[in-house]
């Protein structure tokens, strides 16, 4: 019983690498997923946000850390920026559903919609505020929320895909 419960713990793992892997592709390979407004959902802190739900903190934090990662792979901007938010996203998700929330679809857009909303918002703050970039409002109203709108409509199919699968593969 117990190299199953290792075995099936080992396939969740490499299907959640592939989905972070197959999602930061989608995100990052111009026009290989649609806009909406001129925006692209944040696949990433979808992915990262269900792991953490579904296999809890340290797990979140870890393939949190995986998904900056592949983020800073390609940004131009701060080394690192992403690998740090998203760790920290990943992790305090995987703690608040452990000891404060259910996992539920409502808990799924609270936490995915709070953690889009507070990722945009210090990027915002950082790479336009503090820059001094003119119009920076203009851009947070314009791309960054419907950016966490667009994440939190894509939120639902993956959330209740992944529910499925990983119901299925530990039965």
């Amino acid at each position: 019983m117990r190299s199953e419960n290792k075995s099936g713990s080992k396939f969740r793992y490499i299907a959640h690498c592939l989905l972070l892997l197959v999602c930061y592709l989608l995100e990052v390979t111009p026009n290989l997923f649609p806009t909406v407004f001129g925006t692209l959902p944040n696949l990433i802190i979808i992915v990262v946000i269900c792991i953490a739900m579904f296999e809890k903190d340290l797990a979140g934090a870890l393939f949190g850390l995986a998904g900056g990662l592949l983020l800073d792979l390609t940004s131009l901007q701060l080394p690192g920026f992403n690998a740090i938010i998203f760790l920290i996203i990943g992790c305090a998700a995987g703690l608040i559903v452990s000891n404060l929330l259910k996992n539920t679809l409502s808990s799924a857009l609270l936490l995915c919609g709070g953690a889009a909303l507070i990722y945009n918002i210090i990027y915002w703050l950082i790479f336009y505020v503090f820059r001094g970039v003119d119009h920076a409002l203009y851009y947070f109203a314009r791309y960054m929320l419907i950016e966490v709108l667009y994440t939190l409509l894509l939120l639902i199919p993956i959330y209740l895909i992944m529910r499925r699968f990983l119901k299925s593969a530990k039965a």
